[in-house]
């Protein structure tokens, strides 16, 4: 059974059709990239899987269990975690303290969670402590969010969602906006966490991005996908290349 299914999934809004009828699975531990156009649908489909937008038409599956629709907070609480383009983190808070937020016990009672004393206090930070150190940011666990580079603060998104206990990643972009001396830590953890057993998705424009971390990606254009396949065979593609070129640098951009 895969991890997570689309059934022929569409989402309209009003009269535009930014999903059309898609049937995609994942699982089995693998990385799958999501590569295409602008306006493709790339991310939209990020938004149906996670309840913040109800799908048109069309079921998501999680683990054979009907979620679609459900609000965001249920589909996290039953093991599908994400990130967005942009960093998401509480900058005024310590690095530490961002990774305890990812802690369902923290999340759901913030102001209990992070004033506890005692040994149930103790528990969330050994664990908020082993994600950072997943993601080699226990030397920095005392200073501000703040402080952290861009590829850092991306990393502690990552140490968030290994404390929802997340089973299913959907990374949006995650080397946007990072140099590519910066690529490598970022890169690294999510091959990293395909290792550990994640099924993950990652949306990425990025296409050397996608060729180094994905086992596989899916092609998508106008709201539908166009063909599956290795990063290699989707990337080498000269139809694939001019439609994805094509419209990046026409006026579909």
């Amino acid at each position: 059974m895969p991890e997570l299914e689309l059934v022929n999934v569409s989402k309209s809004f009003g009269g535009l059709a930014a999903v059309s009828d898609v049937s995609i699975t994942f699982g089995g531990s693998r990385i799958t990239g999501l590569v295409g156009p602008n306006g493709a649908g790339k991310t939209t489909l990020f938004n149906l899987i996670t309840g913040m937008y109800p799908p048109t038409g069309g079921r998501v599956l999680f683990h054979g269990e009907d979620i679609t629709g459900l609000a965001p907070h249920h589909v996290a609480r039953r093991g599908i975690g994400r990130t967005f383009q942009q960093v998401r983190v509480f900058g005024e808070l310590t690095v530490e303290q961002n990774a305890m937020l990812g802690l369902p016990e923290v999340s759901d009672s913030l102001s209990v969670g992070l004033l506890r004393t005692g040994r149930g206090r103790d528990e969330l930070l050994e664990r908020a402590r082993k994600n950072l150190e997943f993601v080699k940011l226990d030397h920095r666990a005392s200073e501000l969010a703040s402080d952290l580079s861009y590829a850092e603060q991306k990393l502690l998104m990552f140490a968030c969602l290994l404390g929802l206990g997340a089973s299913t990643l959907l990374l949006d972009e995650p080397a946007a906006g990072l140099d590519p001396t910066s690529h490598g830590p970022v890169l690294d953890t999510i091959r990293q966490l395909g290792g550990r057993g994640h099924t993950i998705v990652l949306v990425e424009h990025n296409l050397d991005v996608i060729r180094s971390c994905c086992d596989e990606a899916v092609f998508l254009a106008e709201g539908r996908v166009v063909r599956t396949g290795t990063p290699q065979e989707l990337i080498s593609d000269p139809e694939l290349g001019a439609l994805y070129f094509g419209m990046v640098e026409g006026v579909n951009a």
